[in-house]
């Protein structure tokens, strides 16, 4: 919470393998698909943050290690990393690979709503 009480959406990393941990949730999802390993999913995690920084309450932001929950990334159909997958009330809307930028993120998310 800043000082004006606004809240800011938090980025929560999603344990287990059960793709019903983020097809349950209603409302707008975004999920970053990363690994450990990869060099482009951490750049892309500071750019989420920063979109994460921005955005309202109503968007509730994950993140996927694909090495940890494989069936959950298979479930989705991520073949590689970074993804992101947007959900609207546990469907599909929007699907991406490749590393995004902060401003990149945004019109997803809004184009998704």
């Amino acid at each position: 919470m800043d000082d004006h009480g606004s809240s800011f959406a938090e980025i929560e990393e999603v344990t287990g393998d059960d793709p019903r941990a983020l097809l349950d949730r209603p409302g707008l999802v975004l999920v970053q698909f990363w690994a450990e390993w990869c060099s482009p999913c951490h750049a892309m995690r500071a750019e989420i943050e920063r979109f994460a920084a921005e955005a309202h309450d109503d968007v509730a932001i994950c993140a996927v290690d694909i090495t940890e929950s494989p069936r959950t990334t298979q479930h989705f159909g991520v073949s590689s990393v970074p993804s992101i997958v947007i959900l609207r009330d546990g469907e599909t809307v929007h699907r991406s690979a490749g590393a995004k930028r902060r401003s990149q993120i945004a019109r997803l998310v809004a184009g998704a709503r």
